[in-house]
């Protein structure tokens, strides 16, 4: 149900922010834990599915970055999570100067 962040065509205007953040941090929140309940189900696939949904909301969620390259490695694709982590290290380079 969510398709963006809320006001999105007027991004600095203040009244909003609050609402937007509140709504946008829901989203990643919810998407969080199908992913955590996912693993659970025994289902990885689903799991890093939500945690790339995640991550292309907000890059620097390092939470997610983790249990997405945790599952990547538990599912037997361990060249796929150190790409993961080797993207996220440029991310954090180019966002960050980290």
């Amino acid at each position: 149900m969510y398709r963006g962040d809320f006001c999105e065509e007027d991004r600095f205007a203040e009244w909003c922010w609050l609402e937007r953040e509140q709504l946008r941090e829901t989203h990643l929140d919810t998407l969080e834990r199908l992913a955590a309940l996912s693993i659970q189900l025994g289902k990885p696939e689903h799991a890093i599915h939500r945690y790339r949904q995640v991550l292309r909301t907000d890059p620097l969620r390092e939470t997610a970055e983790h249990r997405l390259i945790k599952c990547l490695a538990d599912a037997g694709r361990r060249i796929e999570a150190l790409q993961q982590y080797e993207l996220f290290c440029q991310i954090l380079q180019r966002e960050l100067s980290m």
